[in-house]
């Protein structure tokens, strides 16, 4: 029965890192699209949707693209680090049916 425990253990952490997850996803996705609306806001007040951009508005761009990308790779590096978690529910399955 400790090892039935053990593994609703192992799965309750795993349904929280699952939770808190999704909500940081929801909120980096969330604040990525609301800088990427404002500053093509801004591009489209300016006037330079169809001009060419000046250096200070490339040097913009290329921030814009960095915090994108850095964005992405940390999203995408916390979900391989869930993937840890959920191999440690199937090594507590494992133990519970080998024991059994």
């Amino acid at each position: 029965m400790d090892q039935c425990v053990c593994v609703e253990r192992e799965l309750e952490k795993v349904l929280h890192k699952f939770l808190m997850y999704g909500q940081h996803c929801d909120r980096s996705l969330e604040e990525l699209v609301q800088y990427v609306s404002g500053l093509r806001q801004e591009l489209s007040s300016a006037g330079h949707l169809d001009a060419e951009l000046s250096a200070t508005l490339s040097l913009v761009m290329s921030q814009c693209c960095k915090k994108i990308k850095d964005t992405v790779q940390k999203l995408a590096s916390d979900h391989k680090d869930i993937h840890g978690s959920v191999s440690k529910v199937g090594k507590a399955i494992d133990r519970v049916c080998t024991n059994s």
